[in-house]
């Protein structure tokens, strides 16, 4: 009787409050909001080598190929060796130790790269098509090989018992490049895929400082060209007669200047020079105006009829005495 009436309280108890009950009888669920920081992409060094051959490469990837993709870089008279690209310390750490453990004894991880890239632009996203527990992606890497996306990176990422698979890095204002992503996820399987952050940028990068313009060759006035002096002129500064701006420098023109003599034009000025103008004036206008000539046939009349007939007087010339 007791063990029916006790199983009847029980009854009762959970019709009342089921929540309550059954969240005693059953363990609390992980928070998935925690997520390990993604600081940088990191890729893993192998080894350095004086010298490597394609075969040396190919052994490589035939033994590390399912951690990701193996590449060989230049560094002085170096080769380096390096594996993937991992995002965040704590993933490429983790791979590190497989690595380790398929007779890479010195791998270490180092930082690749900060999310921005060459034109400074914030690289924010990967296109995340895939969550694995064990770590196997040879023929992704083979496919990547010949696929036309903006960037043929596989980056992997480790958090909450997984690795994470995606593809690229971009920001939400390169659509074109999260359809291509999206489109090769699709081809191989992966219906599923999206943008995952893995830096949370607020967009803004530095700029990079333009270049400053060269400056400018100041432009020479130009020089009008001088006017060609003249033959007397040569002579008299050879002579010593005039000067550079072509003034007269003779002791005579400086007396004349000095008395008034002379003008400013170089004119004299003195009373004796003005009436030689004046004469010189009219003896021009008597060359201008000469006295008519004689008639010719007037004075073959005048012979015929005896009289006599005096020749006109110049009167330029001096009177001859008959």
């Amino acid at each position: 009787m007791r063990t029916i009436f006790s199983l009847l309280i029980a009854l009762l108890c959970l019709a009342a409050n089921p929540t309550t009950i059954l969240a005693q009888n059953q363990p609390a669920k992980k928070s998935n909001t925690a997520r390990p920081s993604i600081d940088a992409v990191y890729k893993i060094r192998l080894g350095a080598y004086a010298k490597m051959d394609a075969q040396q490469l190919s052994a490589a990837e035939t033994k590390l190929k399912d951690l990701g993709q193996v590449s060989a870089s230049g560094e002085g008279a170096l080769t380096r060796l390096e594996l993937g690209n991992y995002l965040g310390k704590s993933t490429a750490n983790k791979v590190v130790a497989e690595a380790k453990k398929r007779g890479y004894k010195d791998a270490y991880a180092v930082k690749f790269a900060e999310f921005s890239n060459a034109m400074g632009e914030p690289l924010t996203h990967t296109f995340q098509f895939s969550a694995v527990k064990t770590l196997r992606v040879a023929k992704l890497v083979d496919a990547l090989k010949t696929a036309a996306l903006p960037d043929n990176s596989l980056f992997v990422h480790h958090s909450n018992g997984f690795y994470h698979l995606s593809v690229g890095l971009f920001n939400l204002g390169m659509t074109s490049h999260e359809a291509a992503y999206d489109a090769f996820a699709t081809e191989q399987g992966f219906k599923e895929g999206f943008a995952k952050t893995v830096s949370k940028s607020n967009g803004f990068v530095a700029p990079r400082p333009e270049p400053k313009p060269e400056p400018k060759e100041e432009e020479k006035p130009k020089e009008e060209p001088k006017p060609a002096p003249k033959p007397d002129d040569k002579k008299d500064k050879m002579n010593g007669n005039k000067d550079a701006n072509g003034n007269s420098t003779t002791t005579q023109d400086k007396r004349d200047k000095m008395n008034g003599n002379k003008d400013a034009n170089g004119n004299s000025t003195t009373a004796q020079d003005k009436k030689d103008k004046m004469n010189r004036g009219a003896a021009d206008s008597s060359k201008t105006n000469p006295a008519p000539a004689p008639n010719s046939t007037d004075s073959k009349k005048d012979k015929m009829r005896g009289k006599n007939v005096v020749p006109p007087v110049d009167s330029n010339k001096t009177a001859v005495k008959p």
